[in-house]
């Protein structure tokens, strides 16, 4: 079937059925609804090569993630997170092309790629390791990009993004345990920016309370074999405290199979409060109390504004900031 035949079967014309395909703001909704519907079940197939020329619109968006050459597995959260970013864009009709970046040495004419070659019609850029210099010069190719949980740095407040109060998810962990009775606090986190902004915020709060002993542990690798082993060079310190904190899930699982190999009995001899919310939590023994990051409003708020952009042009900035919350579970 042609399209020409749709515009008979539905009785528009020609050009109101290509702009109703394509989501044009200037056909009706009811118009679109039908034709759209007729389409359908005459098993109509837009063809995307001839769309793509007469529009130049792909519908595809490209995602950006960060990678570390030197850690063996990925993040748990930045995996479910392009998984509901992928299906968000699928119902909304965009396919997505995903490419790493590397957080060590990235050649930024590389991280370009596909905006340059003009693969994607936009992009959506993850993560903290994201640098100011790999965004200025994306920023010569495109101004569609939205920044995903970028840093908290000065130069992040020129471009359009969405942020995660992690300052806030650290205070909520530090209230969690606090309440729970517990008086020796470890925080266990990684050297890294984003690990930073969630220990600043435990740490914000451990303070005002009296009578409570802080400490900081670096995590030298946040893998659930790095989490682990660390459990060993740190046994005596761990096995004294009654709460820690600990920057990821990931890691949170590490910890927590290393001080049970130990005999320490979880909720009971120490409380632990992990962060991110990933599916894995409601499966380990005992389930992980954790931070949860609201992967839901990114993916909408994200997806919904980026294919905006792409169909009906880019008008204005946008700024989004959400908070964490906290999920109970066995583990506090």
């Amino acid at each position: 079937m042609t399209i020409r035949e749709l515009a008979k079967l539905t009785n528009t014309s020609y050009s109101t059925v290509s702009r109703a395909l394509n989501d044009n703001p200037k056909v009706a909704r009811e118009t679109k609804e039908r034709i759209k519907n007729v389409a359908e079940q005459a098993g109509y197939q837009i063809n995307a090569s001839a769309q793509s020329l007469a529009t130049g619109i792909h519908r595809t968006i490209g995602i950006l993630y960060p990678y570390h050459s030197l850690r063996a597995v990925e993040s748990i959260y930045t995996v479910n997170l392009m998984q509901m970013l992928r299906g968000e864009l699928a119902i909304q009709g965009f396919d997505t092309l995903i490419q790493g970046y590397d957080t060590i040495g990235e050649d930024v004419f590389h991280l370009t790629r596909l905006v340059r070659q003009k693969k994607v019609d936009a992009l959506l850029i993850i993560g903290y390791e994201i640098t100011e210099e790999a965004v200025i010069e994306v920023a010569k190719y495109t101004d569609k990009f939205i920044l995903i949980n970028p840093i908290h740095d000065a130069w992040v407040e020129r471009y359009d993004r969405i942020m995660i109060d992690h300052h806030y998810g650290g205070e909520l962990a530090a209230e969690v345990l606090v309440a729970k009775g517990r008086k020796t606090l470890i925080a266990i986190a990684e050297n890294s920016p984003q690990f930073q902004e969630r220990i600043k915020g435990f740490t914000t709060i451990v303070h005002i309370y009296p009578g409570i002993s802080f400490s900081r542990l670096v995590l030298p690798s946040g893998t659930f074999s790095g989490a682990y082993k660390f459990v060993e060079s740190h046994l005596e310190e761990l096995q004294e405290a009654d709460g820690l904190f600990i920057q990821s899930d990931n890691s949170a699982f590490g910890v927590m199979n290393g001080l049970l190999d130990h005999g320490v009995k979880i909720p009971y001899d120490i409380s632990i409060v992990g962060y991110d919310d990933v599916d894995w939590c409601d499966y380990s023994r005992p389930a992980l109390s954790t931070i949860h990051q609201p992967k839901t409003n990114v993916v909408e708020a994200a997806a919904q504004t980026i294919t905006s952009w792409v169909l009906h042009g880019k008008n204005g900035s946008f700024r989004g900031t959400f908070k964490p919350s906290f999920i109970e579970r066995k583990s506090c």
